[in-house]
């Protein structure tokens, strides 16, 4: 690819560590993208409904894949702003309890 054919957007940077062990797409993006915005010094407050829009799957799936990140204890769910927008952390400690 040249550099005029580069892809339009923003990334996430996913951790090596992230992947092979065991979660799928949808949670190493929901994680990705929560630790993606910590870095910026922003909070996260992404609906459940724009990230399903954005990768082409089911509010339901996304909505799923919080509820079991929250249950291992990997996200933090705090105060809410907006319909279904809540403000969501990573728990860095359980995370990485996890991947090692």
């Amino acid at each position: 690819m040249s550099k005029n054919n580069k892809i339009p957007g923003t990334w996430t940077a996913v951790p090596d560590k992230l992947l092979g062990i065991g979660f799928d797409i949808y949670e190493i993006i929901i994680i990705s993208s929560i630790q993606s915005w910590t870095r910026q010094e922003k909070k996260f407050y992404e609906s459940q409904t724009r990230i399903a829009n954005e990768y082409g799957c089911s509010r339901a799936t996304i909505n799923r894949r919080f509820k079991d990140l929250l249950k291992l204890g990997i996200l933090i769910k705090g105060n809410r702003r907006g319909t279904g927008q809540y403000e969501y952390q990573v728990n860095e400690t359980n995370l990485l309890n996890i991947i090692k």
